[in-house]
């Protein structure tokens, strides 16, 4: 924050705006009013993406100036992680992470329920620029979550979740080697959280809540007036809960549609209340206890299922519904598997073992009546032909009449 009554410097543009002359470029602009250079880039690159300290700037491109009276003295972890982010930035691999993620616009309506807490590159950037991380450990939670967040909602073979996996391995390497003392309060609550584990006490298990049947402590006060609720969403980092009231609609009947007896029959059928008849309810997952409940027609549509909720005072008569089908299901006889006759075999292809040498008989027939074969129809007679080093040269005689003969 700014001292009240603090003065900006003298010359000092109208509304924190300079328009740029010709050629001006980010480290005069910065030197000339006084402000932080970081700053200034990373504060206008929403407005021009290309802008770096020595850009040469057009006449009348407008740059909104820093205000640096409010500017502070950063740690001496502040420029060795600033530069480790500024290299993640200008990594090949790093295009899908550079901003935040239009999911409107590239048709994505599933994004906001994967991702929870969106983070970009360029987001990190522009908070260590403003000293907006207190601790060196802030940024890497906010590094990391960018990449954590494109591999949670990419699948193992795209491309965006292959750079994410690349980039966080190369960022955790480089972070490792930069040996970030731990901060205070880093230290203080890992000591804090060893010491309650110790004990055995104070350590608040964190149990998974997706898909789970609750009650809510003190629901009165928040709002809802169900007996139970439904976990529609469930956020593990920030264990906050997003439910769905529950109300009692009949009870199960004897028998399903398929004509099996029904083991819940009798007992109280919940389902989720319409939306919009009741208010759903956000609220940490400290204030719910999960209740032991089953799923009787599971369907992918949460709006169409039923549950059994094993409450405790129906928790004998749960059991003894099961003991009877349990029951009732070893009285039934295994149905047979129908007798199928196998297929007679496929009839064997008869095979001539001599086969062979009729087709070979008529090729060397072929090549002996060739025009040009005349050479090769007979053996070579040396003594007649005056070749006496013939057998020097060709060890093996052989001639297409033999071949035939042999055939």
């Amino acid at each position: 924050p700014v001292p009240p009554g603090v003065p900006l410097p003298e010359g000092w543009p109208e509304g924190g705006v300079y328009v740029c002359e010709e050629d001006d470029r980010c480290a005069d602009v910065a030197k000339k009013f006084g402000c932080d250079l970081d700053r200034l880039v990373t504060g206008n690159k929403a407005t021009y993406p290309s802008l770096n300290k020595t850009f040469p700037l057009r006449a009348g491109t407008q740059l909104r100036l820093p205000d640096p009276r409010g500017d502070r003295p950063q740690p001496e972890w502040h420029p060795h992680v600033l530069s480790l982010v500024r290299k993640l930035i200008d990594n090949r691999y790093a295009w899908p992470f550079l901003e935040k993620v239009d999911w409107r616009a590239l048709g994505l309506t599933d994004y906001p329920w994967v991702v929870t807490r969106p983070m970009d590159l360029g987001t990190v950037e522009r908070k260590l620029v403003d000293g907006l991380y207190r601790e060196a450990e802030e940024v890497a939670g906010d590094v990391r979550l960018t990449f954590q967040n494109a591999k949670a909602f990419n699948k193992p073979d795209d491309q965006v979740h292959a750079n994410a996996a690349t980039l966080l391995t190369m960022f955790d390497k480089q972070w490792a080697s930069l040996n970030l003392p731990t901060s205070t309060s880093v230290a203080a609550s890992s000591g804090a959280s060893q010491s309650k584990g110790a004990k055995g006490s104070s350590v608040i298990k964190k149990k998974p809540m997706f898909n789970k049947v609750v009650t809510v402590s003190d629901v009165g006060q928040l709002g809802g007036n169900a007996r139970f609720y439904f976990v529609l969403h469930y956020i593990p980092d920030m264990h906050w809960t997003h439910l769905a009231p529950m109300r009692q609609e009949g009870v199960f009947p004897p028998a399903f549609k398929n004509g099996n007896a029904n083991p819940h029959a009798g007992r109280p059928r919940w389902k989720l209340v319409p939306e919009g008849a009741a208010a759903e309810l956000d609220v940490s997952a400290e204030r719910c206890t999960i209740v032991r409940s089953v799923t009787v027609n599971k369907t992918q549509d949460a709006d169409k299922e039923a549950w059994d909720v094993l409450w405790e005072e129906d928790e004998a008569a749960a059991e003894r519904a099961a003991a009877a089908a349990a029951a009732s299901a070893a009285k039934k006889k295994p149905k047979k598997p129908d007798v199928l006759t196998p297929p007679p075999p496929p009839p064997q292809p008869s095979f001539d073992p001599n086969a062979w040498r009729v087709d070979l008989e008529k090729i060397v027939r072929k090549l002996c009546r060739h025009e040009r074969a005349w050479p090769f129809t007979e053996p070579v007679d040396p003594v007649a032909l005056g070749l006496p080093d013939y057998f020097d040269i060709v060890k093996e005689p052989m001639d297409l009449g033999t071949c035939l003969s042999r055939v």
